[in-house]
């Protein structure tokens, strides 16, 4: 489910018992938000996705990237998916294109985002491991 509390959108959040969601913030750890809910949820509708794609993952260089729930940024040519926490220099990640599942080991398309007033650019980018995916 996508839930709003106040201006702030929680997605993905999950049905809980008692008339809660669980909204996850670090999966990693079991800790997110528990929102008590104003009015049922709707009735389910069912949802398609392919099969690499993930609600949450973390890159083997300890990297978390959400996918984009708005619209996505088309930069350099490339549609960024997901959203990624700052890399180890603070720099802004993003990953570009769809996850790849063809080897047993997923891998993504990191790239590194640079800012110039309201133009974006790919400075670089690089493939990279997949170290979990939650789905």
């Amino acid at each position: 489910w996508r839930c709003m509390v106040g201006n702030s959108i929680q997605d993905p959040c999950f049905t809980a018992a008692g008339g809660n969601v669980f909204c996850p913030e670090d999966p990693a750890n079991n800790a997110g938000m528990v929102i008590k809910l104003t009015k049922p949820l709707p009735a389910a509708e069912a949802a398609t996705s392919t099969g690499n794609w993930a609600w949450r993952l973390e890159l083997a260089n300890g990297v978390f990237c959400s996918p984009f729930t708005g619209t996505r940024p088309l930069i350099d040519g490339q549609m960024g998916i997901y959203s990624c926490t700052p890399g180890a220099e603070q720099q802004n990640l993003m990953l570009m294109g769809d996850l790849n599942d063809s080897s047993s080991t997923w891998t993504a398309q990191e790239a590194v985002i640079s800012q110039l007033g309201n133009t974006y650019s790919i400075s670089s980018s690089s493939t990279v491991p997949v170290e979990i995916v939650w789905q």
